[in-house]
């Protein structure tokens, strides 16, 4: 059996799903916090913040204003989200490689051919379908994990925005009173 490719047919698709949605789910509960720093980065308009020495200095803020809670800041959204989302891609994958395979078998693709192409088809067909759902609930999440939050940078970037804003429509208010 070693070699042997099992396919969409043959699965155990009730260890397939709830086992590969426990080890995603695990994954993801291990690497989120780091979502969430990369998240705050972006989010922070502060230079100060870019590269290792902002992700140490966005990971202890972080620490120090909201402790361990901050690093899952929106991780029920993703949570509840991606399961689905991963049930709709491997659902997918496998169908689209196998329904691809079989049409391969039936034009007599050659084997190597045959594999890169089903691969490649389901694939995008598993990532495709998962967008629908996973995009939006990404972008829910991310508006969580800022929500609230103290960005060292913020404040600053949106006063200079506001004044950058004041003193050009102070500029064109100025400019068409004087052109009246």
């Amino acid at each position: 059996m070693a070699g042997q490719e099992i396919n969409w047919d043959r699965l155990d698709k009730f260890k397939f799903f709830y086992v590969g949605v426990g080890l995603f789910s695990g994954v993801t509960t291990t690497l989120f916090p780091l979502s969430v720093i990369k998240t705050r980065q972006m989010a922070s308009h502060n230079s100060a913040h870019a590269g290792l020495a902002g992700t140490r200095l966005v990971a202890s803020t972080i620490w120090q204003q909201e402790g361990m809670r901050g690093f899952y800041r929106g991780f029920g959204t993703v949570l509840v989200g991606t399961m689905p989302g991963r049930t709709i891609y491997m659902t997918s994958l496998e169908m689209a490689k196998s329904a691809a395979q079989k049409l391969g078998e039936r034009l007599d693709v050659a084997p190597s051919a045959l594999a890169g192409v089903s691969s490649f088809v389901g694939g995008a067909a598993g990532s495709l379908s998962t967008q629908v759902v996973v995009v939006p609930i990404d972008v829910v999440s991310q508006r969580l994990m800022v929500a609230g939050a103290q960005l060292p940078g913020a404040a600053a970037a949106t006063a200079a925005a506001a004044a950058a804003g004041s003193s050009a429509a102070g500029s064109s208010s100025s400019g068409r009173a004087a052109g009246a």
